[in-house]
């Protein structure tokens, strides 16, 4: 590892992974990169190639990653009409699929909150929340 690679970093107890860039390498043990420092530890891969460290899952330029060519020259990103390549200069932005499930989860569960706080109303049908809102007379 050094200044200007790369990194996809892990923190174990939050199940996420990040992807980040070195901007400085503190000591054996510890680099400080963009996204924070971290433990060499807690660092699972790292190449001066950003797409070294996408995996199937993550998005990349706001589309999901369906398959990445085994030479790592080019992911392959959408489906249908909307399917294309991207190679590495092409990459803009990546969220990993563990920062989008997180994120994911919350949305779930302010979605559960909302659906608890219609059933004490009871302004939705009983037969499941479909988002749809009845009026009780």
């Amino acid at each position: 590892m050094k200044v200007g690679d790369y990194v996809r970093t892990e923190i174990s107890s939050l199940n996420l992974q990040r992807i980040g860039k070195i901007k400085k390498i503190i000591s054996e043990d510890f680099i400080h990169t963009d996204i924070g420092t971290y433990d060499k530890e807690n660092i699972i891969k790292s190449s001066p190639n950003i797409i070294d460290l996408i995996e199937v899952g993550d998005y990349v330029n706001g589309h999901a990653v369906k398959m990445i060519k085994e030479d790592k020259s080019k992911i392959d990103i959408g489906e249908g009409e909307d399917y294309f390549w991207l190679r590495n200069q092409d990459i803009l932005s990546i969220i990993t699929k563990e920062q989008f499930e997180s994120i994911q989860f919350k949305v779930k569960r302010i979605r559960s909150n909302i659906k608890k706080e219609c059933e004490k109303e009871s302004a939705i049908k009983p037969s499941g929340y479909k988002g749809l809102i009845e009026k009780k007379e």
